[in-house]
């Protein structure tokens, strides 16, 4: 389907350089200035003048997607001097597309967008010509494509712009320059947004960077359609599978409320014969059509700068990105190799984010050389010999440089898997549930091929390496996980009397009785699913663009590197999870003791960290001070239990002179004379301190456990109220250790580590085990709450204030330990050491853990691993034992005096079941913790 527009008959103009019978219209004038004279960024030999006005007017460009982005690009792109314009969409005009693409009317509802948005800009602007064509990119043959000079695309699906990325690529012909067409691709998500630009085979391509990109809800087709797991699955089998079964005549409409009706109803009663909830008709319309927030202003800056790169590279009148011949910011011309594998890559990536505030950075993603689509090496992949075929083909729909839905697997010497057609999708089913060993040899390459990969395949080369193998529920891990899974599948077993495949439906009224199974079952609510599907684009950045960041602080641990790789971990401080985070991200992280006089000019970006310091006057404080005033625009970094004391303080500043010089000059392992050149560094340090303009990084579970008030108007945070600190600059981090952080593909111990995950100690098994003694633990901060807690427990009864021994009222004993003053005027067995308390834990059932309004230290953090390794229970607060376990977490209204009416076997479920959540399927994954950590080094202000 065409719509076009003939050009119309124009009067000669007279440009800056000669007369033209092209350019007729004032709208021109300034595009002629710019391109009838030099300017500082054009290249020198480039000449100016009327042969450059015609290479834009004859430059024919391809626009994929009339959409958000598509409209803003067409209009730009006729406004700019493009006259031979072609566009593509499949999709028809929305009564919602109408508050953001403003080409369209409520009278083009339902209508295709390419013909409508093409017919609006020819009226618009007279002169330009814009064919239309109403279909799938992928109905097109190389044919076509080779036809233009360059391709925007103005996409919200990562699957077409893979396919059009592959055709490009496959299309170059290294005898015929004019088969490299560039791709110039555009992406937006509510304030987030990015713009790059590929020349196929001589920069990054988009398959490159396609671990930038979240991974995607992508399921197997062999997965939905056995057994589903999630209510996102019954959606897609009723989508992809039963709507080709029952309706294949028809073809689905997605903006069709009759047939998201008919979906929603399919999905809803497949979802209820495997006992899953959560199926909406909003969740329905989500996954078919994939819905993204799209913002106007988003989409108008996007398309403006996708627009600009378009210009400059058909007329080259300024360096556009990706050009292979610039080189670098910051790189020796003489030394500079392209194709050494450390050189940096020009920059050919812009990201935009506006949430917060205003913020662009342009940068160089590097060419993979085992990128499937332009590199040529294959990837190295480990797995267990154990692996089955049908983990793999799991696995492929989450790996970040896959994602793929339909994947065929197939070797040079056999076919492993083929999901269509159906003939050979049965033919190849039963090699699923065999083991990758029997199937494949060492160091054998296996070919994966998907539609999304446009007749590209992926390479693998597989090692096999030992352990068991690592299998994933969407939803949780399966018990069969190495790590405590015998324990687990042993203890439910003993209990129930059956074998169990999965937690997740173990748990019944008939099997387990008590108040507390009044709870849901396993299924995680909407968001959190949701909270996994995508990282804001913005955030992304951080995973690829290595910076070197400098951590120091007030104290030594701070300035000095933990590495707890023991069996059981005893203390887990803040800033241990912050630089396994960053290292994660790909940062080169540097964390030192900090001297004055320290050349510090190497670093990025700097993260002090504002803790108690065991010594005013140590050589730690003087050099956090002195790093705080050689980088004024440093992120500071704070547990938020100091907040109220340290960090306030030190806003304050010193006083005066005098006590300035006796407390931070005087004391000093140093003499006056050697510090005294520094005393004008540390002024400018509490200076920068007390002017609150820096990233405040608050290690603490959430926003609620920081503001006593928040005053929206003002756009001010009070942490607390003699801290008014501005709410654009203050960011939190979860920096507890025990969610899952490694590589699904590694079992423990095999395979590269990954700094972010810290394992823990796999248990012995329940036979091998000594028997636990029916107490109590409770070692802890004495908080003014604690004996209202251990009330609400059914603990203690009236306090006796005589006889406080005698207040615990409960059937188990109950251990106090910890040597602080208690306001509740509870006896103490005095303070234990971490590992004897680790021993204790060990021996007793029970561990109290009564919740504060701060996070509390390394030791709070590290308690929940040793109950989990111990094979013991935590009893906590409700708010707080949902922070730590998830809301798959059934057990929130146990209560401590619960656990004293079980039997063991019962206790074994409850203490199983603890452990998986903390372990396997806790909601928290480190793209989380990435994104809180990236939002606040993306916050940095120049200048500042």
């Amino acid at each position: 389907m065409a719509a076009t527009m003939q050009a119309e008959a124009v009067a000669p103009v007279t440009n800056g350089t000669s007369t033209s019978c092209a350019r007729s219209r004032s709208r021109y004038a300034w595009m002629d200035k710019i391109l009838s004279r030099p300017s500082p960024n054009t290249d020198p030999e480039w000449e100016a003048g009327q042969a450059v006005v015609d290479t834009l007017e004859q430059w024919r460009i391809l626009v994929i997607g009339a959409g958000g982005l598509g409209c803003e690009i067409l209009k730009n792109l006729a406004l700019s001097g493009f006259k031979n314009i072609d566009v593509i969409d499949m999709d028809t005009i929305d009564l919602s597309n109408l508050n953001r693409q403003f080409l369209f009317r409520h009278s083009d509802v339902g209508k295709p967008k390419a013909t409508v948005a093409a017919n609006f800009v020819m009226k618009r602007v007279p002169g330009c010509t814009i064919n239309a064509y109403v279909g799938k990119i992928q109905d097109k043959d190389e044919d076509y494509y080779m036809q233009f000079n360059s391709v925007i695309c103005g996409l919200d699906s990562i699957e077409a712009r893979r396919w059009i990325n592959a055709t490009l690529v496959g299309m170059v012909d290294m005898e015929n320059p004019d088969s490299l067409k560039p791709l110039i691709d555009g992406g937006t998500e509510g304030f987030k947004g990015q713009s790059r630009v590929i020349f196929p085979t001589m920069t990054s391509c988009i398959e490159c960077q396609l671990d930038m990109h979240a991974p995607r809800a992508a399921v197997p087709l062999c997965t939905l359609a056995t057994i589903p797991r999630q209510p996102q699955h019954c959606i897609e089998w009723a989508h992809i599978i039963k709507w080709e079964e029952d309706r294949k005549d028809i073809t689905l409409d997605t903006d069709d409320p009759e047939h998201i009706t008919w979906l929603y109803q399919t999905a809803l009663k497949r979802a209820q014969e495997f006992g899953i909830q959560g199926v909406t008709y909003s969740m329905t319309q989500g996954v078919v059509k994939n819905i993204i927030p799209a913002i106007a202003s988003t989409n108008a800056i996007i398309a403006a700068s996708c627009c600009n790169e378009a210009f400059k590279i058909a007329t080259n009148s300024a360096a556009f990105l990706a050009n292979p011949a610039v080189i670098p910011p910051g790189v020796d011309p003489e030394t500079y190799d392209p194709d050494d594998e450390f050189a940096p890559a020009p920059n050919n990536y812009m990201l935009y984010t506006g949430d917060n505030s205003i913020y662009t950075y342009t940068f160089g993603h590097k060419k993979k050389s085992d990128c499937p689509v332009c590199g040529n090496l294959p990837k190295d992949l480990s797995l267990s010999k154990d692996t089955t075929l049908g983990d793999l083909v799991d696995s492929l729909a989450e790996r970040p440089e896959a994602q793929l839905k339909k994947p065929n697997l197939r070797t040079e010497s056999k076919s492993l898997y083929y999901s269509s057609p159906d003939s050979l999708r049965e033919q190849t089913e039963p090699n699923l549930k065999k083991k990758l060993s029997d199937l494949i040899e060492e160091g054998e390459e296996v070919a994966v091929s998907d539609p999304a990969l446009a007749g590209i395949d992926l390479r693998y080369r597989v090692r096999f390496t030992k352990g068991s193998p690592v299998q994933r529920d969407t939803q949780m891990m399966r018990c069969e996980h190495e790590y405590g899974g015998y324990w687990i599948a042993t203890a439910l077993m003993r209990y129930t009397g059956k074998p169990i495949d999965s937690p997740r439906s173990f748990m019944s009224r008939e099997e387990l009785s008590g108040s507390f199974l009044d709870q849901q079952t396993w299924a995680p609510p909407a968001f959190l699913i949701l909270l996994s599907r995508r990282t804001p684009v913005a955030l992304r950045r951080f995973q690829i663009l290595k910076m070197k960041i400098l951590i120091t602080g007030f104290t030594r641990g701070q300035g000095q590197r933990y590495f707890h790789r023991q069996s059981q971990l005893e203390v887990v401080p803040s800033h241990y999870s912050l630089v396994n985070c960053l290292l994660a991200m790909g940062h080169n992280v540097e964390q030192r003791v900090v001297e004055p006089g320290d050349d510090l000019s190497m670093y990025d970006e700097a993260i002090i960290y504002l803790s108690n310091p065991s010594s005013i006057c140590s050589v730690h404080t003087y050099g956090a001070l002195y790093a705080i005033s050689q980088h004024p625009d440093c992120i500071f970094a704070v547990d938020d239990w100091p907040i109220k004391q340290t960090f306030q303080s030190l806003i304050k500043g010193p006083l005066d002179k005098g006590v300035f010089h006796h407390f931070w000059l005087r004391n000093c392992h140093k003499s006056v004379e050697e510090l005294q050149p520094y005393q004008a560094c540390f002024e400018k340090a509490f200076e920068t301190i007390a002017a609150k303009r820096n990233r405040l990084l608050i290690s603490a579970f959430s926003t609620d456990h920081l503001n006593t008030a928040n005053k929206a108007d003002h756009g001010v945070h009070i942490i607390t109220d003699k801290i008014a600190y501005p709410r654009d600059r203050t960011f939190t981090f979860n920096a507890n250790p025990y969610h899952r952080n490694r590589s699904w593909e590694y079992p423990h111990h095999s395979g590269p580590e990954d700094p972010t995950y810290l394992p823990p100690s796999t248990p012995q098994p329940i036979s091998a085990r000594p028997q636990k003694s029916h107490n109590f633990n409770f070692a802890s901060l004495a908080q003014q709450h604690t004996q209202k807690w251990l009330k609400s427990q059914g603990l203690i009864g009236n306090p006796n204030k005589d006889s406080p021994t005698s207040l615990f009222i409960s059937t188990w004993p109950v251990h106090l330990y910890g040597k602080r003053p208690s306001p509740q005027r509870l006896s103490s067995s005095g303070r234990l050491k971490e590992s004897t308390m680790i021993q204790t834990i060990t021996r007793d059932w029970g561990c109290l853990m009564p919740g504060y309004e701060h996070a509390g230290s390394g030791w709070w953090r590290a308690r929940p691993l040793q109950c989990a390794d111990a094979g013991s229970i935590m009893i906590g607060e409700e708010k707080e034992l949902k922070v730590l376990y998830g809301e798959g977490y059934q057990y929130y209204g146990l209560k401590a005096k619960d656990l004293t009416t079980m039997t063991v076997g019962e206790l074994e479920i409850v203490a199983a079941e603890q452990r998986a959540c903390l372990y396997m399927c806790h909601p928290l994954d480190r793209e989380v913790q990435k994104g809180e950590v990236g939002a606040c080094l993306e916050a940095k202000r120049d200048g500042r």
